[in-house]
């Protein structure tokens, strides 16, 4: 178990890393609809590498405290330290994945209908995009 979250950790570093120092402008497919996806411009790839750092840094935080065999007697301001991290890096990729265009993937070769959920027909409503 060690293992792998010592994996998971590096894993969400290397990644929240690369995201935010090279802000590469990818399409994250849908699981439910897959020629359906999301595409994040450079400044969204770098919000959800920043969020991930962000959780990077809760894990670090507890890493240290668990090999300490302390987690039992941390104060109440390491958790709330801890409970700020993890909500700021949920919130980044809520702001990411509500912000970022949804509609057919450009590698997908056959036709495709994306239906757009309530948020985003609401907030294209507002900005007046499609």
């Amino acid at each position: 178990m060690r293992t792998f979250l010592a994996l998971a950790w590096l894993f969400t570093l290397f990644s929240g890393g690369y995201l935010l120092l090279f802000a590469p402008s990818f399409e994250m497919p849908d699981r439910l609809a897959p020629g359906c996806g999301w595409l994040l411009t450079p400044l969204l790839a770098r919000v959800a590498g920043s969020a991930l750092l962000l959780l990077a840094v809760a894990g670090w935080r507890m890493i240290r405290r668990a090999r300490a065999d302390a987690l039992h007697t941390a104060p109440p301001h390491w958790h709330r330290v801890q409970f700020a991290l993890v909500a700021g890096s949920f919130t980044l990729l809520l702001a990411v994945s509500a912000f970022a265009p949804y509609g057919p993937l450009t590698a997908w070769q056959g036709t495709v209908h994306c239906p757009q959920s309530s948020i985003a027909n609401a907030w294209s409503e507002v900005t007046g995009r499609e």
